[in-house]
């Protein structure tokens, strides 16, 4: 085999996302940042049959490493910003905290000459990071590296966590490189695709992997480097046949790409010109409108959003009856990433919030679009109207909660929150349940939300039987999962698969979201109907060192092309239920399987 010598960087910047990691840390060359956070880089060991690094897990300081900028290594962190204050332990014995700053950081043409990044991971940062004018507006930065052999077949993990610093100019990331010493040119792999370079989280959602907003924490996550593919071929994908699956999947269109991954996928706000005015709400019903989204939410008195200490309790009584089984949900928030965002010319059509993705059924709101088109003609210039994350929780569509009860014989009766469409979901996939819709304060409940009604109504039937069924749909798509020695299975067959990397994702994402919904996830919503958990980190939504593996076998059929990734979330979330013994209220607080 041919053995390669690889520089690895990992670039730090202000992040925060729900996302930790299992595993070991392992690394090649790593870490540098932008702008005023604190990247902390976790101990590390190399893969199968991998040279071991030198100092690996820095016990012997910085030894074996080259810095640039402030880097230091610590037993732990205390990080404190004018919002929060985190306390931070090695993700095994010792870490690497960098500090960027303009002072020590030097230039950063000279960080990118030491890291050796080729040509074009560094166009694509420098584009990544690049303000209104197409200029690249990184700052303050810190770096550090090592270089490692590795051979075909080997890799190395990074363990990596992120802490932000402050909210403006909201250009900051997180990235790792890999590069090949021998010939830069010469592409590794990137958690399971080739690549120089991946950003790894950012301030502004669909830049990179993990989607922060202002300020926060990531947690430990991992990144795998790998030298599977040396004097492989690449294989080729059909991708009009992958956005087909995407679309059929998030049932709204979608595209898969390369773009999409270098964060120009096409989402609502992505294309808005760039003299449009910006609306946010007023607080009032209406519409502040102004220059620049610094200055209309100024304008607007936006308060940064919090977690409420309140306890999140489920809002519907349970119906009377003698009962084998019963289930109760609180709200669920659906935390899609985009938040809700359209702009139009005009005189011209808005902009869709669907524009690609479908935020699993809660984005179909017509209210901001209708706002573009009515603000631009009143203004006469194009206008982008925003709903920040707090906007989006407070008045975007939540699961409805449900109340219910099933005897053995799988009959029983169901209490769920008033929402639009969603007895007749009932009636059609649980026709022995009574379904009782009930009138309670709170934010706005949605139908199309990911099997909204239809998994609660499954989760009874599957406690009333005693075991898991496979699950199917009316357009001929099935699921089955399982529990086993720690993983989650699910096997998922859906008509023609068009692309399998597509379909098996969405089975993973909606696996994971049945385990939230199981396990963690609620809001909290007091007795008058205020929502009051309202960042990302409130929802409950699972890191991912709290998921637990799950594995996912594609099953090739004939026929078209149908959804399966509902079925998937419907298979997970009874048998995640049955498994943990049918608990009465959700979420459970139980993560360990």
């Amino acid at each position: 085999m041919m053995s390669k010598t690889f520089d690895h960087f990992g670039r730090c910047g202000r992040t925060r996302t729900r996302a930790s990691s299992r595993g070991p840390g392992r690394w090649l060359r790593m870490a540098a940042a932008l702008l005023a956070v604190i990247g902390l880089v976790a101990a590390a060991s190399a893969g199968v049959n991998a040279t071991q690094p030198a100092n690996p897990g820095f016990e012997a300081g910085l030894m074996g490493w080259s810095i640039g900028g402030n880097v230091t290594t610590r037993t732990g962190v205390e990080i404190v910003n004018e919002l929060h204050q985190w306390t931070v332990a090695p993700y095994q014995t010792r870490l690497c905290a960098l500090t960027p700053d303009a002072a020590t950081g030097g230039t950063w043409e000279a960080a990118a000459a030491a890291l050796l990044l080729p040509a074009d991971a560094l166009a694509y940062l420098t584009g990544a990071f690049a303000d209104s004018d197409g200029v690249f507006a990184a700052t303050d930065f810190a770096f550090l590296h090592t270089d490692l052999e590795l051979e075909a077949g080997e890799s190395v993990t990074l363990a990596w966590n992120h802490v932000s610093g402050d909210a403006l100019p909201r250009n900051d990331a997180s990235a790792a490189t890999f590069v090949c010493l021998d010939d830069p040119a010469v592409r590794g792999q990137i958690d399971g695709h080739p690549a120089q370079v991946e950003l790894l989280g950012a301030v502004q959602p669909g830049t990179a992997r993990c989607a922060t907003d202002d300020y926060g924490a990531t947690g430990w996550q991992t990144i795998v480097e790998a030298w599977d593919h040396l004097d492989a071929p690449v294989a080729e994908r059909d991708l009009e046949a992958a956005s087909r699956r995407a679309t059929i999947e998030g049932r709204s269109p979608q595209v898969v790409g390369p773009q999409v991954a270098l964060g120009r996928g096409g989402f609502a706000d992505d294309h808005a010109p760039s003299d449009a005015l910006v609306a946010v709400p007023d607080g009032a019903g209406g519409w502040v409108v102004a220059e620049t989204i610094v200055e209309a939410r100024r304008a607007a008195g936006k308060v940064q959003g919090r977690r409420t200490t309140a306890t999140s309790e489920p809002p519907l009584a349970l119906p009377d009856g003698d009962w084998v089984a019963t289930l109760r949900t609180s709200w669920v928030e659906p935390a899609y990433l985009e938040t809700d965002a359209s702009w139009c010319r005009p005189g011209g059509e808005p902009a869709p919030l669907t524009a690609n993705g479908g935020a699993f059924g809660g984005k179909h709101l017509d209210e901001l679009p209708r706002a573009a088109r009515e603000l631009a003609d009143r203004h006469g210039r194009p206008v982008r109207v925003l709903w920040s994350r707090e906007d989006s929780v407070r008045f975007g569509p939540k699961r409805p909660p449900v109340a219910g009860g099933v005897r053995a014989d799988g009959s029983g009766v169901i209490h769920i929150a008033r929402t639009a469409g969603v007895a007749d979901v009932l009636a059609k996939v649980a026709p022995n349940l009574t379904v009782v819709e009930v009138d309670v304060d709170g934010p706005p409940t949605s139908a199309d939300l990911r099997a909204a009604g239809w998994a609660e109504a499954a989760m009874l039937a599957t406690a009333a039987r005693g075991r898991t069924e496979v699950v199917t749909t009316d357009d001929g798509a099935w699921a089955e999962a399982e529990l086993d020695d720690g993983r989650i299975r699910v096997r998922v067959s859906a008509g023609e698969v068009l692309d399998t990397v597509v379909l098996r994702s969405y089975a993973i994402g909606a696996a994971h979201m049945a385990f939230g919904f199981v396990t963690s996830e609620s809001v909290t919503v007091d007795p008058s109907g205020t929502v009051h958990d309202l960042t990302i980190r409130s929802f409950g939504v699972p890191r991912s060192v709290d998921t637990p593996p799950i594995e996912v076998e594609v099953v090739e059929a004939g026929g078209p092309p149908v959804n399966g990734s509902d079925a998937v979330f419907v298979a997970v979330a009874s048998a995640l239920w049955l498994h943990q013994g049918c608990p009465a209220d959700l979420p459970s607080a139980r993560l360990a399987l």
